[in-house]
């Protein structure tokens, strides 16, 4: 009796961590792939605000919101949470490199999720 209730002990401490180390990491490649899957709908909206920038301009962050992706054209699903029912919030700061070239940083927040750097 007590070695059944020693291997349920020890199966437990391995399986409960386990379980919490897959969910994070599968929340972690979907926050990632969300990133990577606007990342052209950020660069159309970004080319369309700032199309001739130049490298001594500061260029401002860029706020991408569920209420804002009529005016840009951008399909909601690509913010939708993991969760399925709340949409993320996307920031891209950007930066002219060179004259009419950006380059920038995305950055997400979600319902339960919120990469540093968004502020």
């Amino acid at each position: 009796m007590n070695k059944k209730i020693i291997i349920s002990i020890i199966i437990l401490i391995i399986l409960i961590p386990s379980i919490l180390i897959y969910n994070n990491v599968r929340k972690k490649q979907y926050y990632n792939n969300l990133k990577e899957n606007i990342q052209d709908d950020i660069k159309k909206v970004l080319y369309l605000i700032y199309p001739h920038c130049e490298v001594e301009n500061v260029i401002g962050d860029l706020l991408l919101e569920e209420s804002q992706n009529d005016y840009y054209g951008i399909d909601k699903k690509k913010l939708l949470d993991i969760d399925g029912k709340s949409y993320c919030q996307i920031k891209a700061k950007a930066k002219c490199i060179e004259e009419s070239k950006l380059t920038w940083k995305t950055y997400i927040k979600c319902k339960n999720y919120k990469d540093q750097g968004f502020n």
